[in-house]
């Protein structure tokens, strides 16, 4: 079956109407392409004892946690995203996780990171009644479960300790 000139005509010519109408389509009012997207940028909560008993040891984390957003940042590891980081002070004192929560959010908090393991069992109610995710360094077992939105980052603890005991023996 051969096919007329006529009807490859009409085709290429479809198609750069076509072409033209895209083109059309994505330019700004100057008239230029644009090719770039405005950043989106994700604040990251940061519960975390910059005062209280744990303060030694968290603030390895924190620094941590600061360095690894600098570097995502830096290398534009997630294209088009720029990291925040937001931390608030609960001095590894469970009556101030609910207020650390409230405080986080209120300031643009997408998420909270949290390297203090009490906050995990104290917030996964409220995580999971407003939908908000929430990110533990530790947390056991009973504390993520029914699933929702709290998630450890590291290992169960009971799963350490059944390890640990039987290497006791």
């Amino acid at each position: 079956m051969r096919i007329s000139r006529q009807v490859i005509v009409t085709l290429l010519l479809i198609l750069w109407v076509v072409s033209m109408l895209l083109l059309a389509c994505s330019s700004n009012d100057d008239g230029t392409q644009s090719q770039e997207q405005e950043d989106v940028v994700i604040t990251i909560g940061n519960l975390s004892d910059l005062t209280g008993v744990a303060a030694n040891a968290m603030e390895l984390i924190d620094m941590a946690l600061e360095d690894l957003v600098e570097h995502f940042n830096e290398e534009n590891l997630i294209p088009g995203v720029e990291l925040e980081v937001i931390t608030y002070d609960g001095q590894y004192d469970p009556a101030r996780d609910i207020p650390g929560y409230e405080w986080l959010r209120e300031r643009g908090a997408d998420l909270i990171w949290t390297p203090a393991p009490p906050a995990a069992a104290t917030l996964k109610p409220r995580a999971d009644e407003d939908k908000f995710m929430l990110f533990a360094s530790a947390a056991n077992l009973d504390e993520l479960m029914p699933a929702g939105y709290t998630f450890s980052a590291g290992t169960i603890p009971e799963f350490q300790a059944y390890t640990l005991l039987d290497w006791l023996a």
